[in-house]
């Protein structure tokens, strides 16, 4: 019986070794766990319950969104107008969120109110 379980037990440390090795190569969770065929279900065991699986899990995770944050302030040096919306309204979305969406401590009223003194200023300006 100790023999099936330390077997378990090294096919589990495998498995956990083989998703993290695979998980850095910028895939989510639900393709890793797909293409290393271990159950999600696992995956998310291991997360709750091992403590160094999901520090690693963490750690991989950062990396990736540096990466991404990196690879986004790029896209806004080179002028990426898509880029520059994205980083703009979430660096300060009290500023630069669009016309119409809500900011923090609207009401939906105030929202609505906002969104039509908006484009009444739009039309103001095309009109002159």
């Amino acid at each position: 019986m100790a023999r099936q379980k330390k077997g378990r037990d090294e096919k589990t440390k495998s498995q956990k070794e083989e998703f993290l090795r695979e998980f850095e190569n910028n895939r989510s969770i639900m393709m890793t766990a797909y293409q290393t065929e271990i159950p999600l279900p696992n995956i998310y065991f291991w997360l709750k319950h091992d403590p160094q699986f999901r520090e690693r899990f963490e750690e991989i995770e950062e990396t990736k969104v540096a990466e991404a944050e990196d690879c986004l302030m790029a896209a806004v040096r080179a002028g990426n107008i898509k880029a520059i919306q994205l980083f703009l309204t979430n660096v300060r979305p009290n500023k630069w969120k669009p016309p119409g969406a809500r900011r923090d401590g609207d009401s939906e009223e105030a929202s609505k109110l906002k969104v039509a003194l908006e484009r009444a200023q739009e039309l103001m300006t095309e009109s002159d």
